[in-house]
């Protein structure tokens, strides 16, 4: 059975989250009880936030969309190919060893 996507609380509430903890200095708990949400949701938001470099003077001043792309950026594709390593030179530093 796949688990149920999780849905995103509105940006009215990421914003209100933002503010109670950058601003206002509650704790993740503290947005958690008085938004009801979870301190963790709080705190992913507040993370997400710290990641993209928005502080609350910052998170004011963008519109919601602004806000949702700098929070919500694509994550950067990992390269799946791994180089191999120069197996002559792994073999010159053993014998150099021996």
């Amino acid at each position: 059975m796949k688990p149920m996507p999780t849905t995103r609380i509105t940006m009215r509430r990421i914003r209100e989250t933002l503010r109670l903890h950058l601003q206002a200095g509650l704790s993740y708990n503290e947005v958690g009880r008085a938004l009801k949400i979870s301190k963790s949701v709080a705190g992913k938001y507040v993370s997400l936030a710290r990641a993209a470099g928005v502080n609350w003077e910052l998170a004011q001043t963008l519109t919601d969309d602004e806000l949702e792309t700098r929070l919500f950026q694509p994550a950067v594709p990992r390269s799946s190919h791994q180089l191999a390593p120069d197996f002559a030179l792994v073999h010159q530093g053993s014998s150099a060893l021996a």
